[in-house]
């Protein structure tokens, strides 16, 4: 089911609440996978000025990256304001531990 011992494949923590509406939480534990081409709409792992981000992918109408976050106080990310976006690999499984 999860092939985590793959190159390809991440295990990353999240910190911060930037994807709260989209059920990924602050300490939760994200797959990456590198091999996947990431799409409009997916979350996925993304480098902006070397800072790893988790958002969803969207486009700009000129055909851009941008990167949008699942809550009202974070702002759309635009290549504009940070120079470039380089998506690492897209978010597969999201682990949430449910029991403490």
């Amino acid at each position: 089911m999860l092939n985590i011992r793959a190159p390809h494949v991440w295990i990353v923590r999240v910190q911060g609440e930037s994807m709260r509406d989209a059920g990924i939480y602050d300490g939760g534990v994200l797959i990456v996978d590198r091999s996947i081409t990431a799409r409009t709409g997916q979350i996925v792992l993304a480098y902006v000025d070397n800072q790893p981000l988790v958002k969803r992918l969207a486009k700009a109408p000129d055909d851009r990256w941008l990167l949008e976050s699942a809550h009202p106080d974070y702002k759309t990310i635009t290549p504009d304001q940070y120079g470039s976006i380089d998506v690492f690999g897209v978010v597969t499984w999201d682990l949430t531990k449910h029991v403490r």
